[in-house]
């Protein structure tokens, strides 16, 4: 990359001139990461308390389809281990009071 005020060569990744100092690029601003926070606790509330991560995990779905917002994988993801762990502890305790009965 050249700069328009000296002409001297740099490298292409600068903002400013590292000779003159001068403005050679827009300084790239950084884009926040937001996170949806509703599908990560429906996803952590899947493995304990599934009925509750099922419910937080529609709730912050719905809300990464209406904003845009990431977390739209994890609360998907949250629905399915939901769904999945509450068949487990279902069967398991079925199991489980079959056997002392």
């Amino acid at each position: 990359m050249f700069c328009p005020k000296c002409g001297k060569d740099f490298r292409g990744d600068c903002v400013f001139c590292p000779y003159c100092g001068a403005q050679v690029a827009m300084p790239v601003q950084q884009q926040q990461v937001r996170t949806n926070a509703v599908a990560v606790v429906g996803f952590l509330l899947a493995f304990l308390f599934p009925p509750a991560g099922l419910i937080c995990s529609i709730i912050g779905l719905i809300h990464a389809k209406n904003c845009g917002d990431s977390g739209r994988k994890l609360a998907t993801a949250g629905i399915i281990l939901s769904v999945l762990v509450s068949f487990i502890y279902s069967v398991f305790g079925f199991m489980l009071l079959m056997l002392l009965v």
